[in-house]
């Protein structure tokens, strides 16, 4: 018997080595015909996007190729933002997309065609400083020096945010939504006019338009 196996050891080595590669191969196989479900993009998205269920879809790709970071529900990114531009096809990870809104900025919820514009009050002129996020304002610029008794009126402004100073906690001013000419009106007017907020009441549904000269009227 030892002198048969001395014989063939070489052919129980062969045996043996043949053996333990196919479990290395059949392992290494099972990877890939593994599948696992991941998150990919529907379409391209710029950055700074909402994700909408539209945007994205589960597919099931070989475990081996899964990035360890991948998303794998629909829940983890509907209602997200993305951080960076993503391509169609792509597999969405953890640090492409973000549901902390101070994470992209004011900008993602400005409605097309408007613009954010931080108006400088001290609280005497803006409500004893108690305006609150999403209240809406009329914002009065009030003519003063040579020009003094003209008036500019925007009505029904939303605000934002309200911005205090981070230690004393005072109130500085408010961001308020606008068009991008009334930006413009209220930049020229901030330095010769002084700025007064005016609480608007939460149920007011009227509509303004705006005229040639700025002004929101009814």
């Amino acid at each position: 018997m030892k002198s048969a196996l001395k014989r063939h050891r070489l052919l129980v080595l062969a045996l043996s080595l043949g053996f333990t590669s196919f479990l290395l191969s059949y392992r290494l196989l099972g990877l890939y015909v593994v599948r696992r479900p991941v998150l990919v993009a529907t379409r391209d998205v710029e950055a700074y996007t909402c994700l909408k269920a539209s945007d994205i879809k589960l597919a099931y790709i070989p475990s081996g190729g899964v990035p360890a970071d991948a998303l794998t529900s629909v829940e983890q990114a509907v209602g997200s933002y993305s951080r960076m531009p993503l391509l169609k096809g792509q597999i969405v990870q953890s640090g492409h997309v973000s549901s902390r809104k101070e994470e992209i900025g004011l900008s993602a919820d400005l409605p097309p065609e408007t613009r954010g514009m931080f108006i400088p009050a001290s609280a005497a002129r803006a409500v004893g400083g108690l305006l609150k996020k999403g209240e809406k304002v009329d914002l009065i610029c009030a003519a003063k020096g040579p020009a003094y008794g003209q008036t500019m009126v925007f009505r029904d402004v939303r605000v934002l945010e309200v911005v205090r100073d981070e230690s004393s906690r005072e109130f500085q001013g408010a961001l308020v939504l606008l068009s991008p000419a009334e930006c413009e009106l209220v930049a020229s007017s901030l330095e010769n006019c002084n700025v007064y907020l005016s609480l608007v009441p939460r149920d007011s549904g009227a509509a303004f338009d705006t005229s040639l000269d700025g002004r929101r009227l009814p």
